[in-house]
């Protein structure tokens, strides 16, 4: 467990794949610099389309690359000395035609490009990824909306929503929250899937809702959503990435499944185009999801953590979650919790 301030945080920033960027903030020959870990984190594609995040320093003589970098082709060039880095962090020139330095190469962080999304892999150890976040079946939905958040928090304790039965009714108004499928925890994933009923304004009576939820690590959760009376299925992102010391890069994003049956939706929706549909749906359905996230902050941002909780029937596993986000600290004395 880690103090900051008067609050109890879990941990140290646990290891894991955290998203750096969406792919689109990426273009060809850009680089980004994002704040990561307590520090910074440079992302920079190359002319032939791949993603690379390093540390932002030059490991020559510590210019940043984020300021002072420029991509030329498939390698980054530092504007104070003129050393070029590939792909692969090799320093491949160094001034005009001297010799690299043989230990001069850039600090990458393993790098993934999935479902339009950088993500970078931290380990405390600097250990190699050992799991993956898997490339999603992406057919038949719009792209996704997003917006993205810097609050105070920790990753394992944003995740851990995703289990928290107690809190949907409490803090976001459900009704009748029951599981579908048990919570089981597979390796560097948590899957589970519930079932509840919400009040809308509009709607003479509660809309029922199913989640299917699954996290992978304690940075990247995607919850697929099913209302059966209006047959709309929605895909929802959740990415918790650390960013200044007790802060995090809240990121969250919406994707609409192609409405299949129009009238579903509502009698007057046979009359409207597809192409106006659709963004409408989305749209609103965007805006209820970052509604009810925004009503978790001034829990999350105050909140400490009990390593030992006195947990009540109807919280849902959180003993399990707790159990299984030890994985991703670098000692058996990171992060406690319930039994």
């Amino acid at each position: 467990m880690t103090m900051l301030g008067s609050r109890m945080l879990p941990g140290p920033a646990p290891s894991g794949w955290y998203v750096v960027a969406l792919s689109s903030e990426l273009a060809t020959g850009a680089r980004l610099t994002v704040p990561f870990f307590g520090g910074e984190a440079v992302a920079f594609r190359t002319a032939g389309g791949s993603a690379v995040v390093t540390r932002p320093f030059c490991p020559h003589l510590g210019a940043h690359l984020g300021h002072s970098g420029r991509v030329e082709g498939e390698v980054i060039r530092c504007s104070f000395h003129g050393f070029r880095f590939d792909a692969d962090g090799q320093c491949i020139s160094a001034y005009a035609q001297g010799r690299p330095p043989p230990k001069c190469r850039l600090p990458l962080f393993p790098t993934r490009e999935r479902n339009g999304q950088i993500l970078a892999f931290v380990h405390p150890e600097g250990a190699a990824p050992t799991w993956e976040v898997p490339e999603l079946d992406a057919a038949g939905y719009r792209p996704a909306l997003f917006r993205a958040w810097n609050i105070a928090g920790h990753p394992q304790e944003t995740s851990e929503n995703s289990v928290d039965i107690g809190h949907f009714a409490v803090v976001h108004g459900y009704e009748r929250v029951g599981a579908l499928e048990p919570m089981v925890a597979d390796g560097a994933l948590l899957r589970g899937s519930y079932t509840m009923l919400r009040r809308r304004s509009g709607f003479s009576r509660p809309v029922s809702a199913n989640f299917t939820v699954q996290v992978w690590g304690l940075g990247y959760s995607v919850v697929d959503v099913h209302v059966p009376e209006h047959d709309l299925r929605t895909r929802h992102f959740v990415f918790a990435t650390p960013a200044q010391e007790g802060r995090i890069c809240l990121r969250i994003g919406l994707a609409l499944k192609h409405v299949a049956r129009k009238a579903a939706v509502h009698p007057l929706a046979v009359l409207t185009p597809r192409a106006v549909l659709e963004p409408l749906l989305e749209r609103v359905a965007f805006r209820g999801y970052a509604a009810d996230v925004k009503q978790d902050f001034a829990i999350w941002e105050k909140k400490t953590y009990l390593p030992r909780p006195s947990l009540a029937e109807g919280d849902g596993p959180v003993g399990l979650y707790r159990r299984w986000a030890r994985q991703f600290y670098g000692s058996p004395s990171g992060a406690s919790g319930a039994d």
